[in-house]
């Protein structure tokens, strides 16, 4: 039950922003007492649906950009979650990361900095990459690393959701590939069930809210989504 309430309450964010099953699903989940392999096996295929039903609506992502994320940062993420399902080698990142969103959000609302920051991220696109891999890997918090990314080097709102898609789709791919390998027991019919109540939500209500969004309100959101994970990511690096 607590997983199917997670689902379909998340799904919805994910249907906005291109994101939103792991990044407060896996918290969430952890807070349950759901094993980290567990969390991954129930949100990773949902996030799929979601990413699918979006990749087909906003169509092609941008060339340049997914060839680079596809070279360097899928390689990283097999390494880090290999790592960390063969040793255990669980690393604590909330507090870097969640610092590194609060001060991104800060420029961004700073339009002395936002050019600065947004450069600077643009400029060393592929080190973003490598990193933005192993952080997901090991801890299933990439997606930091990936709206700062994002919103540094896309504006449209579609843009900006199309592009989280892919990358999520890609991360969800290669994550239950070794999931799978390492772990084939953990995978059940329930995981069916919970892709359809995702595909559901955003069909139903997702979908909807998306395309009546504006422009400008869909940037405040997405600042404000971002300023949301990172106070989430500090407050788990305290508790």
């Amino acid at each position: 039950m607590e997983a199917a309430v997670t689902v379909i309450f998340f799904s919805f964010v994910q249907s906005l922003f291109g994101m939103g099953l792991l990044v407060f699903g896996t918290p969430t989940l952890l807070l349950l007492g759901f094993e980290f392999s567990e969390i991954l096996a129930t949100l990773l295929p949902a996030s799929i649906v979601i990413s699918l039903f979006q990749l087909y609506e906003d169509k092609l992502v941008d060339g340049r950009f997914a060839r680079q994320f596809i070279v360097w940062c899928l390689p990283a993420l097999g390494v880090g979650l290999v790592a960390l399902l063969k040793f255990g080698a669980a690393i604590s990142l909330e507090l870097a990361l969640g610092t590194i969103m609060l001060l991104s959000v800060c420029c961004q609302v700073l339009p002395r900095y936002s050019v600065k920051t947004n450069g600077m991220i643009r400029h060393h696109l592929k080190a973003w990459f490598v990193i933005m891999g192993v952080v997901h890997g090991i801890s299933n918090l990439g997606g930091s690393v990936l709206a700062l990314v994002t919103n540094s080097c896309f504006r449209e709102k579609s843009e900006i959701r199309r592009t989280i898609a892919f990358c999520y789709f890609c991360f969800a791919c290669i994550q239950l590939i070794i999931l799978y390998n390492f772990k084939p027991e953990i995978f059940t019919w329930s995981q069916v069930y919970l892709m359809a109540l995702a595909g559901a939500v955003y069909v139903a209500l997702g979908r909807r809210t998306f395309a009546s969004l504006q422009q400008a309100a869909f940037e405040k959101l997405f600042l404000a989504f971002m300023f949301g994970y990172g106070v989430v990511l500090v407050s788990k690096a305290f508790a």
